[in-house]
């Protein structure tokens, strides 16, 4: 049990059958030079011998927290259990098969506080199997030109949730939580996160490292990892249904929900046990499409700006398969002109 007083930084690992990589992740928490932590596990039923190594790490350090689910719930309903009984100002999250820097939490904390953020980032690097290691730069780089442009935040810090500390009183006030899905829980978490955070503060040189293997869930394709995906489409459609936003910021928060889905498509094409599953999942985009809450003309029609039009294109047959089928192709907009109607 956690005896720290006025805990800055709630860190949650949610564990499930690591324990190949757990000791080098407690082992990065436990050394933090941020002293005023509380480090909260979530062992998710693990059958190998996760919950023997933190029950250790949990005896030798009070700072930890270790909390046994009664059945497997998976990682995103796991840190909605550790963001309820979290007691820090602001709270981060590590997946038990990764680490951090000893210095990542003091430096990040150090930030929020210093530039008076509702986030602040450090940088990931990805460790792959062989160990090899990769620094990516690309979101931090993006995220800092789209703030000087003016653009939302939610447009554009939208991956690489275990990179961010973000303030405990914003998620608590607003609800914000992983999807309970098995795959894309953290995009629907940096969604809401990202769009009721105000401000955010970018950490240079601290990293996060991402440890890339064949086991993890982001690895294996099946199809429920793209049942996960439209579920985080819906999630965004029915998110920013309940919002009071400009229409030109809804569209664009749907487009990505859209793109998101649309990118999958080719995976299940190309996968000879899931191509049968290519007409199933085409139907359910365009369901999660029909919940646009605006006029469906304009939602279509703005997808095929900028294409030539060809009047002599045979006669579109009027079902749902194939409308869809154009949308996901991205045809020009005059051959979808049978189809639109306003809503």
């Amino acid at each position: 049990m956690n005896n720290i007083q006025n805990v800055k930084v709630s860190v949650i690992v949610p564990v499930y059958n690591v324990e190949n990589y757990l000791r080098v992740c407690l082992d990065s928490l436990t050394n933090q030079t941020l002293r005023d932590i509380e480090i909260i596990l979530i062992n998710d039923c693990s059958t190998d011998n996760s919950a023997k190594i933190c029950g250790e790490y949990s005896i030798k350090d009070n700072r930890i927290i270790l909390f046994n689910n009664k059945t497997n719930i998976k990682q995103g309903f796991s840190r909605n259990i550790g963001i309820g009984i979290a007691s820090g100002e602001f709270i981060g999250f590590v997946d038990p098969d990764d680490w951090v820097d000893l210095d990542y939490y003091e430096k990040l904390y150090l930030s929020a506080k210093v530039n008076k953020t509702d986030i602040a980032k450090a940088e990931e690097i990805k460790v792959h199997e062989e160990g090899s290691k990769h620094r990516q730069l690309d979101l931090n780089k993006r995220i800092q030109s789209g703030i000087k442009e003016g653009i939302p935040l939610c447009l554009l810090f939208d991956y690489e949730h275990c990179t961010g500390l973000y303030r405990k009183e914003i998620l608590l006030n607003n609800g914000v939580r992983y999807g309970i899905v098995r795959n894309a829980e953290d995009i629907i978490f940096l969604l809401q996160a990202t769009f009721f955070s105000n401000t955010i503060s970018l950490v240079p040189n601290t990293y996060y490292y991402y440890r890339k293997h064949d086991n993890s869930t982001e690895a294996v394709r099946e199809k429920v990892y793209y049942e996960s995906i439209l579920e985080c489409f819906k999630f965004h459609v029915e998110f920013i249904n309940n919002q009071t936003i400009e229409k030109e910021l809804y569209d664009k928060i749907f487009l990505k929900g859209f793109e998101f889905a649309k990118a999958r498509l080719s995976e299940i094409q190309e996968n000879p046990v899931l191509r049968s599953y290519e007409n199933e999942y085409i139907n359910q985009i365009i369901d999660i499409m029909l919940l646009y809450k605006f006029d469906k003309k304009y939602l279509l029609s703005s997808y095929y700006q900028g294409y030539s039009a060809n009047s002599n294109y045979e006669k579109i047959i009027n079902s749902k398969l194939y409308f869809v089928a154009r949308v996901l192709t991205w045809l020009p907009r005059k051959i979808l002109s049978p189809f639109i109607k306003s809503s």
